[in-house]
């Protein structure tokens, strides 16, 4: 006959564990405040890891705006940096994949508007897709 409880020591543990949560969670800042000085411990210390923590996200957040604005102003001005590839080969190999894959070509008339299949800016997207999912099956590592 096995036990299935759990071992009461640990189950103990649980509960201590539990409480302390409760009681972290529970307390006001200044009850935590008076802990620390009593552990001897400097809660201003928390209070300036706080600060580098906001810092760093601000910072962050900034870097990420200027890149941002940087890659706008590229856009904008016609320097991106566009996907350039051979357009022709990739439409050859996607009308391949369509006349070989029969429920494609018709889930596609399906997903097209109006069931009228699909228009000639549908059928560029999907190439500059399929092209970009080329691109990341060349890059070293993609497998």
């Amino acid at each position: 006959m096995t036990a299935s409880r759990k071992n009461p020591a640990r189950e103990q543990l649980d509960r201590i564990e539990d409480a302390l949560i409760e009681s972290i969670l529970g307390a006001s800042e200044a009850e935590l405040r008076e802990e620390m000085v009593e552990r001897g411990e400097d809660p201003d210390k928390c209070l300036l890891l706080e600060q580098i923590v906001a810092g760093a996200k601000v910072a962050s957040g900034k870097r990420r705006m200027e890149r941002a604005k940087s890659e706008l102003q590229e856009w904008r001005t016609g320097q991106a940096k566009t996907l350039k590839f051979d357009r022709e080969a990739v439409r050859a190999r996607f009308e391949k994949m369509r006349s070989r894959d029969p429920e494609l070509a018709s889930k596609m008339l399906l997903a097209a508007r109006k069931g009228e299949g699909l228009s000639e800016s549908d059928v560029e997207g999907l190439i500059e897709d399929l092209a970009k999912l080329e691109r990341l099956d060349d890059k070293p590592g993609s497998e």
